[in-house]
């Protein structure tokens, strides 16, 4: 982990907004040696060390520490915490804006001009879309940047082709005048238009694991 990146991402939070992110992330977690472990200071001295697996409406709590033990914590009571494994968390830390980027995945800026427009080429001679990119290269200049739109493109093409697995859905994309993929801060967002649909994306937000289920879904909703 390198910390110095991660420190303009992170936002302040209160504790008690902290602990629940945890709780989220402990309880989906599908094997124990992912799980995060905290350090808990409650108001009456005491600290504890262990890994919060629940938390009710009522803000009781069960924390599993180390040495086999269970707490039973009131969250009104915490006065701080700290976040003892850290990397695991810091997509939920930094509200996704964290990415861990491969180095030798980072496409270069030339890399990038020709895959656009490839895929811009093969969308209009398949399907009969103009697909236009807005400005990308002005908007990907940083590592996280380019990998992540590099990322989206090639959910982009398999999305397509997964719409057009029948001839209902060869159809339907043939009716799109175009595609055009606006960057901006924000959710995923796709909206139709006079001028055919308009996927607006966040490439310094991470992208999400089931983005190819999602974008989808949004696309056929104007098919």
């Amino acid at each position: 982990m390198n910390l110095e990146k991660v420190i303009p991402l992170l936002t302040v939070q209160k504790p008690l907004a902290v602990f629940k992110k945890v709780v989220a992330f402990n309880r989906a977690a599908n094997e124990s040696s992912k799980r995060v472990q905290v350090r808990l200071g409650l108001a009456s001295g005491f600290e504890i060390v262990g890994v919060p697996l629940a938390v009710d409406q009522d803000g009781n709590a069960i924390v599993v520490g180390d040495a086999e033990t269970i707490s039973y914590v009131n969250v009104g009571s915490v006065s701080g915490i700290e976040i003892v494994t850290p990397t695991a968390l810091l997509a939920v830390l930094t509200d996704d804006r964290y990415v861990a980027v491969p180095q030798n995945e980072v496409p270069t800026s030339l890399a990038m001009k020709r895959k656009v427009q490839e895929l811009s080429a093969q969308v209009k001679t398949t399907y009969a879309i103009e697909l236009r990119a807005i400005d990308w290269a002005k908007q990907c200049n940083t590592d996280v940047e380019k990998y992540q739109f590099d990322m989206f493109l090639n959910v982009l093409s398999e999305v397509l082709k997964n719409i057009a697995g029948d001839t209902m859905g060869k159809e339907a994309l043939k009716a799109i005048r175009g595609i055009q993929i606006t960057l901006r801060e924000g959710e995923l967002a796709v909206e139709k238009g006079t001028e055919g649909i308009t996927i607006q994306l966040d490439v310094n937000r991470k992208l999400k694991k089931d983005l190819k289920k999602v974008l989808q879904e949004q696309l056929e909703k104007y098919l």
